[in-house]
């Protein structure tokens, strides 16, 4: 039965809370997993390589930790960083 809401607002809705892979899984898995993967690895290094992350100002992460939403996409809380160019 098609009920989206099971995702979002009525999380008791699920069934079986396995069931959501967003890459799936076996042979039938996505065909991209890899290649996002690697980029996430080349971008992510890449960032804490060349640059100095700091919070903003009035910014501790905790608002990315207690109101990000797991639904049917991750729902993400803002998270304020200042990103400095390190010096060769």
């Amino acid at each position: 039965e098609f009920i989206p809401e099971r995702w979002g607002d009525k999380p008791e809705l699920i069934q079986n809370k396995a069931a959501f892979a967003p890459f799936g899984g076996g042979v039938y898995s996505c065909v991209g997993k890899q290649l996002a993967l690697m980029e996430l690895r080349s971008v992510i290094s890449r960032v804490v390589t060349q640059f100095d992350v700091h919070f903003a100002p009035g910014e501790d992460g905790s608002a990315l930790l207690t109101k990000t939403r797991d639904v049917f996409t991750l729902d993400l809380a803002p998270l304020n960083l200042i990103f400095t160019e390190r010096k060769p």
